[in-house]
């Protein structure tokens, strides 16, 4: 994972360290400071996709008209015939939900 990749709101897992670890949200650009040295040392990894994710997302996929599939930890939108997007993490997932709708992506 790399810093560039992630943005205010999104979700990633940070590794057992003196901080505790376990699933963080960014909320400010304090955050980004704080974790860019943790991303080095290997502590900040993505959230795999899951099925107990996909599901909790699924209705908002529905709600904004997406084609999607899930399968094998990877959601595949369907925007056209000739353009499609794969995410097999969150905060992927989350960044092209909110480029597409303007719109956050709620995980409930």
């Amino acid at each position: 994972m790399k810093i560039n990749e992630l943005r205010i709101n999104n979700y990633y897992e940070l590794k057992g360290s003196v901080l505790g670890g376990g699933v963080c949200q960014l909320k400010n650009l304090n955050d980004f400071i704080h974790i860019g040295n943790l991303i080095e040392s290997d502590l900040v990894k993505p959230i795999p996709l899951t099925e107990e994710l996909y599901r909790k997302v699924e209705k908002q996929l529905i709600k904004k008209g997406f084609s999607y599939g899930f399968e094998k930890g990877k959601l595949t939108l369907y925007l056209s015939d000739e353009w499609e997007f794969e995410s097999e993490f969150l905060h992927q997932l989350q960044n092209l939900y909110f480029a597409l709708t303007n719109e956050e992506l709620t995980i409930k």
